[in-house]
């Protein structure tokens, strides 16, 4: 306890101030890779579908 009565109160403003911008910080990153993810999982959707579209007129003759 007695070691907390030599630390400022600027101090201590100033870590809690540089604790809540680090957690923002990453909790804006955490979403950004979520986003990121969403995107690159509806890509993979389409260029499968396009995969079997392809393999599909291959298959029938139909090559453009």
């Amino acid at each position: 306890m007695e070691l907390l009565q030599h630390i400022s109160p600027d101090r201590v403003l100033l870590w809690a101030f540089t604790a809540g911008t680090l957690v923002a910080q990453f909790k804006s990153a955490r979403a950004s890779l979520r986003d990121q993810g969403r995107r690159l999982g509806a890509l993979e959707k389409a260029v499968a579908s396009l995969e079997a579209r392809v393999t599909a007129l291959e298959a029938s003759g139909k090559r453009g």
